[in-house]
Order: structure tokens, then C-alpha cells, then sequence
């Protein structure tokens, strides 16, 4: 089985065949997303763990105030998710026709794929600085209540 391309996408390191090394790749991006579902779940308990624009005024606000910005952040977080799990799709796809002697798709174009997810990502960033901003004002207008 193939386990490294050059720029040119042809393989030039292989290894045996094992379990391990067909299924090896979906594993991990399958933790990769578990990983972004666990985080979610403790971004909504505590949020002074994420790192986003307006971080301070995010935590001080009540938790009704802060669910625009949470759905927002999660968009962002699947979006990376995706991003990964895409390559790494396409690194596995590769890789198999590779192993049966098929023509796989060049580096580049695996480098490449997740680039229109980066901009998704790049929107929600400043998506989520304005989230912030209005949810903070909205807070403000209520009266600052607590709950």
C-alpha cells in the first residue's frame, strides 16, 4: 500500500497490507470529528475556553445572548472539520486506487481541495467579531439583565 507521494503524485514509500493501513486514515478523521463535537459541547459549558474576537464581552454575557455566536462558532468548526476530513478522503481515495494499480489525482489538487472551506472559515471569523459586537449591544439594551 502506498504511504508517501512526491509532488508529482507518484508513491514512493509503501508498506504491508493491514487493517491498520486501509481503515488507519477514516479512523482519524472520524476522531477528528468527535473531537470538534466534544469541544463544541464544552464550548457551550465554557466558553472562556474559546479563543474569538471579543472573547471577554462573549463570557460575560447571559447564555440566551450568546447563542447566535455559538451557532456561528459551530458553522466555523464544522467547516474545519470538513475541511480535514475531505483530505483526508481524498489522501485515502489516492491511496487506494494507488494499491490497485489505478491513476490516483495529483498532490496539488488534494493540496488545493480544502481552499474554498478556508474562506468559509475566514467569513466566520469576522461573522463571529460582529456576533459578538450585537449580542453585547443587545445585552446592553436589555438592561444588562443576568439571565
Amino acid at each position: 500500500i502506498p504511504t508517501h507521494f512526491g509532488f508529482d503524485g507518484v508513491a514512493d514509500r509503501f508498506a504491508d497490507r493491514s487493517p491498520w493501513r486501509w481503515f488507519g486514515l477514516p479512523i482519524v478523521a472520524a476522531s477528528v470529528m468527535l473531537l470538534f463535537e466534544f469541544l463544541l459541547a464544552a464550548m457551550r459549558t465554557r466558553p472562556e475556553l474559546l479563543n474569538i474576537p471579543g472573547r471577554e464581552r462573549f463570557v460575560r454575557l447571559p447564555t440566551r445572548f450568546r447563542e447566535p455566536v455559538d451557532g456561528i462558532v459551530a458553522t466555523m468548526m464544522y467547516s474545519v472539520g470538513l475541511s480535514v476530513v475531505l483530505v483526508m478522503g481524498l489522501v485515502q481515495w489516492h491511496q487506494t486506487q494507488l494499491a490497485f494499480s489505478r491513476p490516483g489525482i495529483p498532490a496539488v489538487l488534494i493540496a488545493l481541495a480544502p481552499l474554498p472551506i478556508t474562506f468559509v472559515v475566514l467569513l466566520q471569523v469576522s461573522r463571529i467579531s460582529n456576533a459578538v459586537d450585537d449580542a453585547d449591544r443587545r445585552w446592553k439594551e436589555a438592561g444588562s439583565p443576568t439571565a
